[in-house]
């Protein structure tokens, strides 16, 4: 799998600093929008793809992540990992099954593994941590 992790470039010309990330107020809280991209080959894994929010361990601790400006259309989720780990959250794709019968509404469904939805996929996550 090669799914990149960089720092936002207009996060990064609005915070004045490279590879670095914008403390809030105060606190230990740590704010940063980054831009996730999926390589041409990579399909989807059921349960989410693993992504490394830490950049380099900058941030240990995810306590929320926002994902926006997803370029396929495909609703997505953070899912945190058990012990809110910044290197092991993963992104859960969810998308219309197109074979389903019937026009009565339906909630969107997990994509299944393998499919090819996420390949070159493009959001940004704005991550707040620790």
């Amino acid at each position: 799998m090669a799914i990149t992790i960089a720092q936002n470039a207009l996060h990064k010309s609005l915070s004045g600093k490279t590879l670095s990330i914008q403390s809030e107020l105060t606190s230990k809280l740590k704010s940063v929008v980054v831009d996730i991209t999926y390589a041409a080959g990579d399909a989807y894994v059921v349960g989410g793809n693993v992504v490394d929010l830490s950049l380099g361990s900058r941030i240990g601790t995810v306590i929320g992540a926002q994902i926006f400006d997803g370029n396929k259309g495909l609703v997505l989720q953070y899912v945190p990992s058990a012990t809110n780990a910044a290197a092991t959250g993963k992104i859960r794709c969810y998308g219309e099954n197109h074979a389903a019968k019937g026009s009565a509404p339906r909630a969107l469904l997990e994509l299944e593994v393998g499919n090819t939805a996420t390949n070159s996929m493009t959001c940004k996550i704005r991550v707040l941590g620790f």
